[in-house]
Parts: C-alpha cells; structure tokens; sequence
C-alpha cells in the first residue's frame, strides 16, 4: 500500500447548508504487504496511513467516528484505573497539535468507543489557530500501543491563516508544491508483546525485524522539480524512539515550521542536512534539489548507528525554473502564541515540575480525569521544568509549548546540536537533563493530559492530568463555544495590514456608492464580522443564524444563534442594530465602484445625542481612544450632537443623519469597520456612502427591502422567541412589528 507523497487522498467534508462541516472516520481490521512480509492490523477508511484530514480556521467540523471492530473478541478487559493493555478493540480519538477543546464532544480523552458503536465529535477551529502540520491517531487509554504503533495514525493540515499570523506570509510559501512523508516505526517484536497483554485476536504479522514505513511502503522516491523548492510536511511516528533524516547533498533544506507552528524567522539554514524528529514530531521543510539528481536519503534512530534507506529523491528537469530563494517573514503571533518569556517581571509565572523518570509522573500513575496533577488558571504563565524526557517524551494536549534556553556545554539535542532554538514552539519534547518550557493557557478550559507519547507507557499509566480553570469571570471556553479571537496578540498592525477579515453576508456585493443594512455584517462571528461585550444577550437570532453556538439556559435546541445578537422582525422586514455599548464594532466589505469624495450618511431609529462613531478602512479591531494606532486607517470621527439631520427615510423607518464629513475612496475591495465608542439606546439600521456634489445637498438612498432570504429577509414559515414575545413569519408575510439585532 504505497501512497504517492504527492496525491495523497484525503478526508471528504460535506458542507452542510449551515456552513459547518460533516465527515466519517472508520476503524476497522485490514491487511497491508510490504517486503518484510505481511501484517494485519486496524486502519483509518482502509489506508495505510490514514487519509489526510484538512481544516481551517473558524470552522465547525463534525467528524463522526465508527468502530467497525464488532467482530472481533475484546480481549482483556480494563480496570478500576484502566492502566494497563487492554481492551484492544475500544478506541477514541485525538487530535495532535490542535488547540482545541478537551472537552466532549470535542477533542476528549474519556471517550471510549465500543465496538460496534460510533461517537460525533465536533470540533471548534479557533479564528485565530495558526495553519501548520499535524497529525491525528486512535487515543484510548489501554488499547493506544497496539492501535497507533499498528498504523492507526494520519496527517491532519490546519490551512493558513489569513485572519492572523499568516496575514502576511510571502506568496511563495503558499504556492510552494508540497508532498507528505510519513514515517511510522514498525516494530513488530513489541506489537507482539503488547498482543499478548491485551489478549488481542486481531493483531497479527509475518514481518520479523523492527523497520520504517514510508507512506506505507518499504521506499518511497519523491520526485522533484529541479531547483523548485517543495514542501515536505513530515511526520514521524515513533514506536520509542527519536529519528534524525539526512537531507542528501547536492540537495539543501530550509526549516518553516516545527509540531505545526512557524518558526520565530522563516526560513531557518539547515547547514548540516540533519532533521531531528521527537517520536511524534511534525517537520516542515523546503528542500531542492539541482537537475540530474537521483540520490537516496535515510532515517535512523537516535540511539543507533545505521541508517534506514526510505527511498531516493529524484529530480526532473524543468528548463524554465530558476533558482529564488525564499524571502525571511517573521510571523506575527495570536494571543495563544505570544512570547511568554519576554514578559514583565512583574507577571506571575507559576513553576511546575515534571520528573519523567521510572514509568510514572510525579512517581504518579493516572487514576482518573479527575485527579489532578495540577490546577491552573487562564492568562498565567507557566514554566515547567522537566527532566528524563530523553527517555520519555513528553506531550501536552491542547496547548504547545516554548522552549527557554537552548545554549550550553552540552547539546540540546545531542543527535541534532543546533536543531532547535529558544522561542521554538513544540507539542512534544525530548531532551536530557532539565528542560525549561512556557505556555500561558488560553481559552480553553479543562482537562489538559500530560502524558508519555510512547504509547505502551501511556496505556500502563505514564499519563497526568492539568486541570485548568478560568479566573471565576466565566470567560473559559469548554466545548461547543464560538471560535472568536480572544487575544490578536502581536497580530494587530497599526499599519492597516490586516484587511478584508471574514467575507460578506452570504457572498453578496455591497456596491459603493450605495447602501448597506446594519445588520449585513461580515460573517466569521465574534472578533471577525463584528464585536460584543454583552454575554446576556446570547440569543437564538433568526436573521444571522448559524454564526455562533453560544446558546444560553433555555435554548439548547438551538446550537445557531448569533453570539450576543437577537433579532426580531419589523414592520419592513428589516432588522436594526441595538443595545449599543461603548467598544462594540461592526465589519463590512464592500466595493467602490468609482473614485471620489463620499459623504457618510446613517438611518438611526430613536436617535439620541450620545451616539458615537469612529469609521476605519482595512483594520483587524478598533484601535482605543487616544492610543497609538488610533489613527491609522481612519476614515471619520464623529462624535454625539455633530450629527447633521436630513429628515426621513425613504422607507419611512428611522431618521437620516451625516457626519459633517468628507472622505476620500479609491476604486476597489474596501474593508469598512464601524466602531461605536459609547452607550446609546440609538437603534442603527443602515448606513450608505455617498458622492459629494458640492452643487447639492446630499440626498441618502437607503435600501429597501427585498423578499429574498439571500438579502437578510425570510420565506416560509419561522418562529423568533425574543423575551416572552414569538413574532411568526408566514410566507413572508410579517404579523408582528418588533425591531433588534441587539449588539
């Protein structure tokens, strides 16, 4: 079963009409032949490896998990604790790299999936998760080792992240062609082993001696363009040990990014060819290689001597390729990736120890996930010092970690001196004598396993649980909660980088000069299309449902509602934005169609004189009042009584009010961001830009409502609960005259 590193299949998504994803994962016992002889073992849809799963951020993914196992004996049960190889035909999933939630349905470590049974996982991508390499792999405890060293793993992509710290990456790392490798150590001796522990009747193999599979194979060549540079997104699948692979000469290697995480400078020179991988470490590389080449390249574990030859890279000749080098980006970091040792002295950072050694942590087994090794909070940095990860790798669920200093008389990494850097990012990590490491938990809380990532030493109890808890202000995230931006980080650029965040409702093109209903906001949720500072109002909205799974006591069958946003209909059919408070924003992409001085014009219902508003162009949030990037991208300042009034809307709903203000447009796509800076009952229902004619006054066309559920109104029949009262629609016909969307 040799999969080409280049067409690898992947994991198929439906698209559900509200937006989230849909897709199936099944366990089930297959064979596979290599040279070494013949195994059978369990896999993921059938591939050896797993296909590749992608995702991107913002997403909502429900990935429903079968066991196909039922017709096999479930051989040892578990006990009270569960340590210990057992019940080899249970299973659950995890994963690896992704901050998620550890929290059912999430990404949840007490699951336990029966044969014959199946579990909807649903997992959460966060707006700011960075793209990056990871990987996926079955993640019972008790039955981990023989499922996942048996081939029960894949590679799990993140896409780049546009929101955030991939706002600015160089075109050439996004075009750059990319290939898979993954490398799993097969070592059949101790698969035998822990068959016999778990009374496993499925297992069983022909091939004698410990080996590396690529792919799935024995070789796997990988052809390359001459001097192109390819991505290689790498991962090693160790059964105990660490691995270095050699880049062959004449061919060269450039570091992007290690456990799914660019590095602090991208590229980084890899001068002496030597990859180091943890046993579950994810590398990406950019390798090329001259024309005419056809060499073999080599993994080897690092406590031996010899080499594994997993296949040839081999170059094809492309005339019209000339040699460029990659461009240095320095990434910008989102809040769950800030430094976190450059921090004020005055900052508490809170110290934990791990002792790795012997087969227990803290001379500690697992009992339970609701035995803590730990406890922590949200926002505190914690710095752990770890020893005997030389001999027991060490993972982290849900967060990575930052290494401190890496200098020294002795190397950090013995088998690869000057692989890694301080201010590196990784998931796992294996080093001698005492490592110092960072991480500040962010949104997430929970249950964070901290665990041996030798499988067999996890399943015998190498596992201890973090348990993390927000600061009492109810701001934790535990499973199903919206993917909002907390913390941008260092991702907030004064200099209006960070532009056209989230798409427009529904795809539709709001033409400048024109008009725009308040309520047709970009989509993305919280912290993208818009912001809100009241978590009271979590209400189901039928107007821009689907955004947000923030669903308060009450409404549990809803899992649509936009966060802190209700709606009701009016007599129009329109909605209106209400509840206005100082900090809120409103995202809007639009278009101009031609270039000029515009005058800003707005429909207020209940207008008061203490509306205040600041407009942006191609801003990530809105800048504070009086800081230093207030002024970058500023379009327009208007604050309370400078409110001119023009009379009535054409619909006869509301009042029409400018800002006094000239602006100048330039053709093309334009991000619009509303800031509203104070308190105000004023009801803000739409807004338009228009061309100054110095000849005339101003005269606002405001939209009209359209029975089209694509322009933000509704057909059929739908009921909206809002404070005791249930407005009905029936065949777009409105019998009630309530207005909000309250922000």
């Amino acid at each position: 079963m040799c999969i080409n590193p280049a067409a690898m299949p992947e994991l198929e998504w439906e698209v559900k009409e509200n937006g989230e994803y849909y897709g199936e994962l099944h366990l089930d016992a297959a064979e596979i032949t290599v040279s070494q002889g013949y195994m059978r073992t369990r896999l993921f849809n059938g591939l050896f490896p797993g296909p590749v799963i992608r995702m991107k951020p913002c997403g909502v993914y429900h990935l429903t998990y079968f066991n196909d196992l039922e017709d096999w004996p479930l051989g040892r049960p578990c006990d009270d604790n569960g340590n210990g190889e057992c019940e080899p035909n249970h299973t659950g999933l995890h994963l690896h790299g992704l901050h998620l939630s550890p929290v059912q349905p999430a990404d949840s470590q007490a699951v336990s999936i029966a044969p014959g049974e199946s579990f909807e996982y649903i997992y959460t991508v966060p707006c700011d998760h960075v793209g990056g390499t990871h990987w996926y792999h079955t993640h019972h405890h008790g039955s981990s080792s023989v499922q996942t060293n048996g081939g029960t793993e894949g590679i799990l992509v993140i896409e780049e992240n546009m929101y955030v710290s991939e706002a600015d990456i160089p075109d050439m790392i996004v075009n750059i062609p990319e290939v898979f490798i993954n490398l799993l150590q097969l070592d059949p001796g101790k698969l035998a082993i822990s068959k016999a522990v778990a009374q496993d009747a499925l297992f069983e193999t022909t091939i004698l001696a410990d080996t590396y599979l690529v792919n799935g194979c024995d070789r796997m060549d990988v052809t390359l363009v001459a001097n192109e540079w390819t991505r290689f997104r790498m991962l090693h699948v160790g059964y105990s040990s660490n691995a270095v692979v050699n880049i062959p000469e004449p061919c060269e290697g450039q570091l992007l990014a290690l456990d799914g995480v660019y590095l602090g400078t991208v590229p980084r020179s890899i001068g002496d060819g030597v990859l180091f991988f943890t046993l579950a470490s994810r590398v990406d590389v950019a390798i090329r290689c001259p024309a005419g080449v056809n060499v073999p390249w080599a993994i080897r574990r690092v406590e031996d001597t010899t080499s594994t030859v997993i296949g040839n890279l081999v170059t094809v000749d492309d005339g019209n390729i000339s040699p460029q080098e990659i461009p240095t980006w320095n990434p910008c970091r989102p809040g769950y990736l800030v430094d976190v040792w450059d921090v004020p002295e005055s900052e508490l950072v809170e110290v934990r120890n791990i002792n790795a050694r012997g087969f227990a942590i803290n001379s500690q087994l697992f009992s339970g996930f609701e035995n803590y090794i730990f406890e922590m909070n949200l926002g505190v940095v914690q710095e752990i010092r770890s020893i005997g990860t030389d001999i027991h790798p060490m993972h982290l669920h849900v967060s990575h970690v930052q290494l401190g200093d890496v200098s020294g008389e002795e190397p950090f990494v013995p088998s690869a001196p000057n692989w890694y850097q301080q201010g590196d990012w990784v998931d796992t990590w294996s080093f001698p004598g005492v490592a110092h490491l960072r991480f500040r938990p962010e949104r997430f809380v929970g249950p964070y396993l901290l665990h041996c990532h030798i499988p067999v030493h996890a399943d015998v109890g190498m596992v201890s649980v973090i348990n993390v808890m927000d600061n009492g202000d109810g701001t934790g995230q535990s499973s199903l909660g919206n993917p909002n931006i907390l913390n941008w980080g260092t991702c907030w650029l004064c200099d209006t980088e960070q532009s056209n965040l989230g798409v427009p409702y529904k795809n539709m093109q709001f033409n400048i000069p024109g008009a725009i209903d308040a309520i047709y906001y970009n989509e993305g949720g919280e912290g993208i299309g818009f912001h809100n500072i009241e978590d009271q109002f979590a209400y189901p909205s039928d107007f821009r449902r689907g955004e947000d799974a923030n669903v308060p006591e009450g409404y549990e069958e809803s899992t649509t509602a936009v966060s802190n946003v209700r709606g009701a209909v009016i007599t129009d059919e329109s909605y209106s934005i209400g509840s206005i408070k100082g900090t809120e924003w409103l995202r809007y992409n639009v278009h101009v169609l031609k270039e000029g001085s515009y005058n800003f014009m707005y429909n207020f219902l209940n207008f008061d004189d203490r509306i205040s508003l600041r407009i942006y162009s191609e801003v990530s949030t809105c800048p504070d009042i009086g800081g230093d990037c207030e002024s970058a991208g500023l379009l327009a300042t208007v604050h309370n009584a400078e409110f001119s009034h023009y009379g009535t809307a054409t619909t006869g709903v509301g009042d029409i009010y400018s800002t006094r203000q000239s602006v100048d447009l330039q053709v093309g796509e334009k991000a619009i961001v509303i800031c509203l800076d104070s308190d105000t009952d004023t009801r803000f229902k739409s807004f338009s830009l228009e061309l100054v004619d110095p000849t005339l006054a101003p005269t606002p066309v405001m939209p009209a409502p359209e029975n089209d559920e694509s322009n933000g109104t509704f057909t059929g029949n739908r009921a909206v609960r809002i404070e005791g009262l249930t407005t009905f629609v029936a065949c777009g016909v409105v019998l009630t005259s309530i207005a909000t969307l309250v922000l």
